[in-house]
């Protein structure tokens, strides 16, 4: 059967809104070459003002992925957002901003903990007017260019004062404790803040919205949020400097996703203690352990949480009988499409005996 986005939309809303349902959804992210245009260097634009540009270019790659991905009868979600780097979850705090490889720096606003009062939210951050600009148009666009529009996602408050105050903040925890905890409040605001001025800018799909991340998420939801910063620091540093802030902004959503490293998986009973957290996605990184042997690791303080992570077929016929059980969401990488056909009907008949 060829793909249908309604079908594969109520799947995704379903499997989240039902706490006790289990299995496993695949969205087939990579099948093998596709013949999709480039969309020019980051550096190469003059933003904000050449925001459109931009963004006709990513549609336009968009709806080249879309047509070669239509032969899958998957969970994929047709959604869009700016990507414009980094920088997007923090720049409007200050601090000046470059480009190159297809991201963006974000170097720091504040050369002494000290001047932390100094830092003032600002929407009209050229780099920040980038952003939302480009959520407006996608949005504007969306309906007739058949994707939803999606959030851009932010950082947790650790790693927004990560970015304005550079790694110099790991001395602080030392030795100014107490200003990187008025930092870390201001920063805590910080993150609300982001995600109220991206909400009008994404589309409502479900009585939900989907996370940066391409997955969905209930109203009333923030995500996703990223917690790499706690790569970083020791679990006791990150208990005392980074879960008392980003528990404080959970409180006003009813749900939420993280991202987190396998670099920082020390780190994840401590996230995880945290309920509103409904949905992790797990990254890999470089000389550590996979995502789903992370995934494996963490198993009994993830369980009944809906993970994501990316895998190629071999990873996901191989663990299939580790995943039966549980809440997983599966961004298949295959090098062709007929091994990721191959892969997505394995699971499918393993899951239905």
């Amino acid at each position: 059967m060829p793909y249908d986005r309604e079908q594969a939309m109520k799947r995704n809303a379903d499997f989240i809104l039902d706490e006790k349902k289990t299995g496993i959804l695949i969205r087939v992210t990579g099948f093998g070459p596709v013949d999709l245009p480039a969309v020019d260097p980051l550096e190469s634009f003059d933003l904000p003002s050449q925001i459109d540009r931009y963004c006709d270019q990513i549609i336009e790659r968009f709806l080249r992925f879309r047509d070669a991905h239509d032969r899958f009868d998957d969970d994929w979600i047709p959604c869009l957002k700016p990507y414009l780097g980094i920088a997007e979850h923090s720049c409007f705090l200050g601090g000046s901003v470059t480009y190159g490889g297809n991201t963006s720096y974000h170097h720091p606003a504040i050369d002494d903990i000290l001047d932390w009062k100094t830092l003032r939210l600002d929407i009209n951050t050229p780099h920040y007017q980038a952003l939302l600009r480009g959520m407006a148009i996608l949005k504007e666009k969306s309906t007739h260019c058949g994707f939803y529009s999606a959030l851009r996602g932010g950082d947790g408050p650790m790693d927004i004062a990560n970015a304005v105050r550079g790694n110099d903040l790991l001395y602080d925890f030392y030795d100014e404790p107490e200003a990187v905890k008025e930092l870390m409040e201001l920063c805590t605001e910080a993150a609300a803040w982001t995600f109220s001025n991206q909400y009008p800018l994404a589309s409502e799909v479900n009585g939900g919205y989907i996370s940066g991340m391409t997955t969905w998420m209930p109203m009333n939801s923030i995500g996703h949020l990223s917690e790499d910063a706690s790569c970083l620091c020791s679990p006791a540093m990150y208990r005392e400097f980074g879960l008392p802030y980003t528990s404080k902004l959970l409180e006003n959503y009813g749900y939420a996703m993280m991202h987190v490293h396998s670099l920082g998986r020390a780190c994840i009973p401590l996230i995880a203690g945290m309920k509103k957290i409904g949905t992790f996605q797990l990254s890999g990184d470089p000389n550590q352990p996979d995502a789903i042997d992370v995934y494996r690791e963490y198993a009994d303080v993830l369980a009944g949480r809906t993970v994501l992570l990316d895998m190629t077929p071999e990873q996901l016929t191989e663990n299939l009988e580790f995943l039966k059980d549980k809440k997983t969401i599966v961004n298949l990488e295959a090098e062709s499409p007929a091994a990721a056909e191959k892969a997505m009907d394995a699971a499918r008949a393993f899951l239905a005996r």
